[in-house]
């Protein structure tokens, strides 16, 4: 099965439904491609993508199957974060969850990126407070190396789909992935 996924997602997320999915099914096999480049789902025989936010073309079929929640982090406890005081920090937004306030935060960092992981990481080197997803965030979260910040401001959630060619026909094994991710979203695994 030809699977496309963003480079963002997270990897041990990623490993658990392929995982689950290959003990259950050991005749299937996996080529995950990670990248941010759209592909063309069908001119390069992908079975499914999955997608955060934008699920692609009109010609595709477009399932959401979870929500990402979006928190704000950083390395040490911070105040609650608020309309007022959001100004005062040092604020990495890749994913522009915050664009309103974001582009009044203080200009004292010099590193700007859209790529997730790189943003974290910066969050556990430098006191930024970085806006991303928590699934990408919770291992640091739960070792202690970076706290779920308290805030008043409104957090976009972040839709998650299975991105699929429009067939009339369904692999029985693509059917039976895409019930997989749903079922252990729905788990909340």
């Amino acid at each position: 099965m030809r699977l496309s996924v963003p480079t963002d997602y997270p990897a041990h997320t990623l490993e658990h439904l392929l995982s689950g999915f290959t003990e259950k099914h050991p005749k299937v096999s996996f080529y995950v491609d990670m990248s941010d480049s759209p592909v063309d789902l069908v001119a390069e025989h992908f079975d499914l993508a999955i997608r955060a936010r934008k699920p692609g073309e009109d010609a595709l079929i477009a399932q959401r199957y979870a929500y990402d929640h979006i928190g704000l982090f950083c390395r040490k406890p911070q105040k609650t974060i608020t309309a007022k005081n959001i100004s005062a920090f040092s604020l990495l937004d890749p994913g522009r969850f915050l664009a309103e306030y974001s582009a009044d935060t203080a200009p004292d960092h010099f590193i700007g990126t859209t790529n997730f992981r790189l943003t974290k990481q910066l969050a556990l080197s430098r006191d930024y407070i970085v806006v991303l997803p928590l699934s990408l965030c919770e291992q640091e979260v739960e070792q202690g190396l970076l706290h779920l910040l308290k805030t008043t401001l409104e957090v976009p959630q972040v839709p998650l789909y299975i991105v699929t060619p429009a067939r009339k026909h369904r692999p029985k094994r693509t059917r039976a992935f895409i019930q997989h991710v749903i079922e252990t979203a729905k788990a909340g695994q």
